[in-house]
C-alpha cells in the first residue's frame, strides 16, 4: 500500500478463527484500528501488531484513526445490547479511554464518527436530529456542528472522509435529484457535485486528497456504476475516461460496489472492481493529477443523415484521439470505429453509417507516445 494511502475496510481472521476488522491505519503503520468480532463486534485498536480493547460494549466499531495513530474514531454502544443504538465516539490508542461526542439536538440518540482528519484536528461523520440522519463536523476537543443537507428531498446526509486539516469534508445527501455526493468547506458550506450522466441518479463522495482539491467516489452512468474524480475546473469525470488517457483501460471493469480510496498528495487513487473474467480484482491509477490537468475533453458534434453519421471533433498535439461505438451500453463493448488519429490542432472527423436500431459513440482521448 502506497504510503499515506487511506485503505479502505478489510477483514481477515486469526489463529483463533475470530474475525477482526480494521477500519482506519496510521501513516507508519503502526496502529491499526477496527474491531474484534466473535459473537459480537468490539472496538479495538492493534499497536505494532499487539491487540487492545477499546470499547467492551458490543457493537462498538473504530473506523479511522490519525496519522500518527494517537486518535482513533469510531461508535460506542449506549448499552450491551445487540440492538442497541450508539454514539460517535474518539479513543487514545495508547490508553484505551474514550470520550463521546453525543450527538445532535432531537430525534433518538444515535451518531458515528466515520473519519478523522490526518492531523487529527476535525472529526466528522453523522447524527441523528429530529428532522433525519446529518453530517457533522467536530473538533477533536469539542462539540459536533451540523453540516445540514442539500436542498430537497427528504432531510439526509453523512460525512465519509475529510480532509489533512479538517477544512474540506466530503460525503453524500438526499438532493432534489436523489442521493448525491457533496463537498463542504467553511466558504461555501455543503455544494452537491452531481453524477456522471446517465443511469439513474445516485453519487457518493468517498475520499478527498489532503488539500481537499481532488474527490473521488461513486456514481452511476448508464452503463453502471462507475468510480468518478471531481476537481474544481472540471467537475465530475469518470474514472474509466481519464484512465484511458494513461493507457490503463477499465472500460469493462464493473465498479457497482468499489468505495475508492485516494493518497493524501491526491495522485493515486485505488480500490476493488469486478474484472471482465468475473474475478474481484484490487486496482490503482497513479499520476491521477498530471492527468486530470493535462487531458483534454473535446467537444464531439455529431450530424445525422438518413442512416449516414458524421462525427466531428477538435484535437490537441500530443494526445491521441480514437472514436467508438456500442450498439448496447449495458451488453455489448466498445469497438474501435476507423484508425487512431494523432492530434494536430486541427478538427478531425469520422463518417459511418447506422445498421442497428440504435448506435452509441465516444471519444477516447489518450496521451500521445
Amino acid at each position: 500500500m502506497d504510503a499515506g494511502l487511506r485503505c479502505p475496510t478489510a477483514r481477515y481472521v486469526d489463529d483463533s478463527g475470530r474475525r477482526r476488522g480494521p477500519g482506519g491505519v496510521s501513516a507508519s503503520g503502526t496502529v491499526l484500528a477496527g474491531w474484534r468480532f466473535n459473537s459480537s463486534g468490539r472496538a479495538a485498536c492493534w499497536v505494532n501488531g499487539a491487540p487492545r480493547t477499546l470499547a467492551s460494549l458490543v457493537n462498538a466499531v473504530a473506523l479511522d484513526v490519525s496519522r500518527d495513530g494517537a486518535t482513533a474514531v469510531g461508535r460506542n454502544a449506549t448499552s450491551d445490547n445487540a440492538t442497541a443504538y450508539g454514539t460517535a465516539t474518539r479513543w487514545s490508542t495508547a490508553s484505551g479511554t474514550g470520550t463521546s461526542l453525543g450527538d445532535l439536538a432531537g430525534g433518538v440518540t444515535h451518531s458515528e464518527a466515520t473519519r478523522i482528519s490526518a492531523d487529527g484536528s476535525t472529526i466528522v461523520g453523522w447524527a441523528t436530529t429530529a428532522a433525519g440522519v446529518v453530517a457533522f463536523r467536530a473538533p477533536s476537543s469539542g462539540a459536533m456542528v451540523s453540516l445540514g443537507d442539500l436542498a430537497g428531498g427528504r432531510t439526509f446526509s453523512e460525512a465519509l472522509a475529510v480532509s489533512a486539516n479538517g477544512s474540506v469534508v466530503v460525503g453524500r445527501s438526499h438532493s432534489a435529484l436523489g442521493i448525491e455526493a457533496f463537498r463542504w468547506t467553511t466558504g461555501t458550506g455543503m455544494v452537491a457535485l452531481g453524477d456522471l450522466p446517465g443511469g439513474a441518479f445516485l453519487s457518493s463522495a468517498t475520499a478527498v486528497s489532503g488539500d481537499g482539491t481532488i474527490v473521488v467516489g461513486l456514481g452511476t452512468s448508464a452503463v453502471d456504476g462507475e468510480v468518478f474524480v471531481w476537481e474544481p475546473t472540471r467537475g465530475v469525470r469518470s474514472l474509466s475516461a481519464i484512465a484511458r488517457a494513461a493507457w490503463s483501460p477499465l472500460d469493462n471493469y464493473r465498479f457497482t460496489y468499489c468505495r475508492p480510496v485516494l493518497s493524501e498528495d491526491g495522485d493515486t487513487i485505488a480500490g476493488d472492481a469486478i474484472a471482465p473474467d468475473q474475478t474481484q480484482v484490487l486496482w490503482r491509477l497513479t499520476g491521477l493529477r498530471a492527468l486530470l490537468a493535462n487531458l483534454p475533453t473535446p467537444a464531439v458534434q455529431i450530424q445525422l443523415a438518413a442512416n449516414a453519421v458524421s462525427l466531428r471533433f477538435p484535437t490537441d498535439a500530443g494526445f491521441i484521439y480514437q472514436v467508438q461505438q456500442t450498439t448496447d451500453l449495458a451488453r455489448v463493448p466498445w469497438t474501435d470505429l476507423g484508425p487512431l488519429i494523432a492530434g494536430d490542432g486541427l478538427e478531425q472527423s469520422i463518417d459511418t453509417t447506422i445498421d442497428a436500431p440504435a448506435c452509441f459513440y465516444r471519444l477516447v482521448v489518450r496521451a500521445g507516445p
